[in-house]
C-alpha cells in the first residue's frame, strides 16, 4: 500500500495476498466446473451404451421372432450338433457395437440368448423363474426332464446384455415367450 499523509492512498492496488486469495478462489470454482463437466460426459456415455444394448437386445427379439419356431432353440442355442442344414446358426452370442463385454466372459461377446437348458437340454422341469420355469414346453400336460428341443410348442427366451462400461457394469435383458402359431 501506498503511504500518503500517513494515511493509506485510496487507489492502492491489490496486494500479493489479495491477489493469491482470488486465484486460489477462481481455481476452486474452475474445479468444480470441470467435475461437473465430466460427470456429464459420463453420464451421456452411460445413458448412450444402455440406449445402444436397449436397441441391439430389442432387434435381436425381432430377429428370434420372424425365425420358424421349430428352429429357433437349435439355431441359437450353444450345440452346434443341432444346427439346422439350411441357414445360418450363429449360436447364443451376439455383438452389440460400442459395447465390451465383460472381463473374463467365454465368448468375448456382450449379447447372449438363454434358454432354459440344463446339462445342454431343453427340459420343462428346468428352474429358471426369469423364465417362468418349470413348464410344460411340449403342451403334453405333463412337466418332465425329457429332452425338448425337438418338440417344444412353447419356449421361453432371454435375451440380455452385459458389458463393462463409462460408470462401471452394466446389464439389461428382455424375456419372452414364444408359441406356435
Amino acid at each position: 500500500m501506498e503511504w500518503q499523509g500517513g494515511q493509506p492512498s485510496s487507489n492502492a492496488g491489490l496486494g500479493l495476498s489479495e491477489a493469491i486469495l482470488s486465484f486460489g478462489m477462481m481455481l476452486v470454482v474452475l474445479m468444480a466446473f470441470l467435475r461437473v463437466l465430466v460427470s456429464t460426459s459420463k453420464a451421456n456415455e452411460a445413458s448412450y451404451e444402455a440406449t445402444q444394448a436397449k436397441l441391439v437386445a430389442r432387434r435381436m427379439m425381432e430377429v428370434l421372432a420372424a425365425e420358424s419356431l421349430a428352429t429357433v432353440f437349435s439355431r441359437y442355442n450353444d450345440d452346434p450338433s443341432d444346427d439346422p442344414a439350411e441357414g445360418e446358426s450363429p449360436g447364443s452370442g451376439f455383438a452389440v457395437d460400442g459395447l465390451d463385454a465383460p472381463e473374463g466372459d467365454a465368448d468375448g461377446l456382450a449379447g447372449e440368448i438363454v434358454f432354459p437348458v440344463v446339462g445342454g437340454v431343453l427340459r420343462e422341469n428346468a428352474e429358471f423363474p426369469r423364465l417362468g420355469m418349470p413348464m410344460d414346453l411340449n403342451a403334453d400336460g405333463n412337466i418332465d426332464g425329457f429332452d425338448h428341443g425337438s418338440d417344444y410348442v412353447l419356449l421361453p427366451v432371454q435375451v440380455r446384455v452385459r458389458w463393462d462400461g463409462a460408470s462401471g457394469p452394466g446389464f439389461i435383458e428382455f424375456t419372452t415367450l414364444m408359441a406356435d402359431d
